[in-house]
């Protein structure tokens, strides 16, 4: 694991009641109990201003498929010789203690997964958080329904949404 702490006064604006977990994963793959974590990037902000960021990389006991690899640059023997995420609990507990998560995509992909790994090291799921994802927020303030999808491939407005043939 690699770790930083400096303190971060442009956070000071979310007045944070406890920290707050930004976290990214990469994986061999996208399908909860057989993929695994490759790599887990953190950035955690604390109440009082400090910023910390971690990251590890883990042996998935699995090769990393060519696909995967060429979304996220990470290769079987870059990770021969890293410790699997059960290995690695211990830390990743701590930096996880007391704190809500955030992130794009959390919610459908990166909490599942992580979720899975949890168990499947026999350890009781994360429960009690606050998530917060930014997809979520972005997609509701940037509408994805069928008028964007017209105003955004057509240029047009639809008068009539719920007509099958509206203009």
């Amino acid at each position: 694991m690699s770790t930083q702490t400096t303190a971060s006064p442009e956070h000071r604006s979310l007045s944070l009641i406890r920290s707050l977990v930004f976290f990214d994963l990469e994986t061999t793959g996208t399908i909860l109990g057989i993929d695994r974590i490759v790599e887990l990037a953190v950035v955690k902000l604390w109440p009082d201003g400090r910023r910390s960021e971690y990251e590890w990389r883990f042996n998935p006991e699995m090769a990393i498929p060519e696909e995967a690899t060429q979304i996220h640059g990470i290769r079987d023997e870059d990770v021969k010789d890293e410790p699997t995420f059960r290995d690695s609990l211990g830390e990743i507990r701590e930096v996880f203690a007391d704190s809500d998560v955030a992130g794009f995509n959390i919610a459908r992909f990166d909490m599942p997964l992580l979720q899975s790994e949890l168990v499947r090291a026999g350890v009781k799921a994360i429960s009690s958080r606050n998530i917060v994802d930014a997809m979520t927020i972005f997609h509701l303030k940037e509408k994805r329904d069928l008028s964007a999808a017209l105003r955004f491939f057509c240029n047009k407005d639809i008068e009539n949404a719920h007509s099958a043939l509206a203009k």
